[in-house]
């Protein structure tokens, strides 16, 4: 859900800065989903410029990907490093005027492992047996920071997912909303995680109930994986 909407030859839109991307891919034979939540930095329009240069560098890397059908050799942490560093080069480009965090992950379907690396996005939430708990995850600046030092090898995470796990990311827009209680702008990230667990991880209800407990002032985006 985007923040801004608008009304143009009679029809509704909706333009702002988060964006949901899935893809599946091949990688030395075996096959992975391919995940992103993000956030592109701006109100409106730039953010939405952000996510469309995101965007078309991102299908670039996945067409190059599926090109090559077996991989052979390309692990899964090499392709989200390779990834990653040449997104973060696109965003350069723009020389401090531009910025996007996100989540890129990998997941193997047959053995359920979970590979992402974290661009200072929010943290994912594990829902398991009806709880639900941050991922806590090392984290990168976000792509197009100048004070990145890409010389160094990314910091990728790693969690092994059990049958009936869930896995839920969202942008800053999940926790940045005006509560109808005090009026205050919420601070407590831990209301996401009752929400989940309140919601049965259900992304529909859970936006119904973060719309109950106040006003959403940011765009709002939510993703979600299960096993």
């Amino acid at each position: 859900k985007q923040k801004k909407q608008f009304i143009f030859n009679k029809k509704y839109y909706e333009i702002g800065g988060d964006i949901n991307v899935t893809h599946s891919i091949y990688l030395d034979g075996k096959k992975y989903i391919v995940f992103v939540n993000g956030d592109a930095m701006g109100k409106s329009t730039q953010g939405a410029g952000g996510i469309l240069a995101f965007g078309a560098a991102f299908r670039v890397v996945i067409e190059r990907t599926r090109s090559n059908t077996e991989n052979i050799g390309v692990t899964p942490e090499l392709w989200i490093e390779s990834t990653y560093q040449k997104l973060h080069r696109v965003f350069l480009s723009f020389e401090g005027l531009m910025f996007m965090s996100l989540i890129l992950g990998l997941l193997e379907e047959e053995a359920g492992k979970l590979l992402f690396i974290n661009i200072s996005h929010p943290d994912m939430v594990l829902y398991r047996d009806k709880k639900a708990k941050f991922i806590i995850s090392l984290k990168h600046s976000k792509l197009g920071s100048l004070w990145e030092d890409t010389s160094k090898k990314p910091r990728i995470n790693s969690l092994q997912l059990r049958v009936g796990d869930t896995i839920i990311m969202g942008s800053d827009g999940r926790d940045d909303i005006k509560l109808k209680e005090d009026g205050n702008i919420n601070t407590d990230e831990l209301l996401f995680l009752q929400s989940v667990e309140e919601c049965d991880g259900d992304l529909g209800k859970i936006y119904k109930r973060t719309i109950e407990l106040g006003e959403i002032i940011d765009d709002f985006s939510l993703l979600k994986i299960s096993v």
